[in-house]
């Protein structure tokens, strides 16, 4: 999304970024041909490596596309279950699995909609578990958002194509 529409969407990078990301990406816009490595220097920088919570957050100011919106369309769990998978994954990584009140805090408001809330309360949970069950529902969940969040970006997609198209 961002490589092939990077003109129109140079705008809407954080003009508070610590590198002048924005200013770089504009002046790419000035150029008949930008070249494809500094683009993809910025586009690196624009979208997380890892983190879903910046990934919806610059999907948002990119193209109004409210992530957990697209992926609760179906099922109201999908998001929940996602968001759980990300942080339970970022925990085991960095705490050991180790529960602190900073996880307890970004998933107070999903954890009841996930695998692990249906078998555990939030709330006196000192270590994450995995259990199969989390893993098939995750990948389950994967599956769908994959197909609902294609559908999302295509629509985007489609309307600026109609936008920039000549009208007679």
């Amino acid at each position: 999304m961002w490589t092939f529409y990077f003109a129109d969407l140079s705008h809407t990078i954080s003009a508070g970024e610590s590198v002048p990301l924005r200013e770089l990406a504009e002046s790419f816009e000035r150029v008949a041909e930008p070249g494809a490595g500094a683009r993809d220097l910025v586009i690196d920088r624009i979208i997380p490596v890892h983190g879903l919570h910046r990934f919806e957050s610059a999907l948002k100011q990119a193209a109004n596309i409210q992530l957990r919106d697209v992926l609760n369309h179906k099922d109201y769990r999908s998001w929940p279950q996602i968001y759980t998978a990300f942080e339970v994954r970022h925990l085991v990584e960095h705490r050991d699995g180790k529960v602190d009140n900073g996880f307890r805090e970004r998933l107070r408001a999903v954890w009841s909609n996930s695998s692990w809330g249906v078998r555990e309360s939030l709330q006196h949970l000192k270590k994450i578990a995995v259990e199969e069950e989390d893993v098939i529902q995750t990948y389950t969940a994967m599956l769908e958002a994959t197909g609902l969040f294609t559908e999302a970006v295509l629509r985007w997609s489609s309307h600026r194509l109609d936008e920039q198209a000549p009208h007679e």
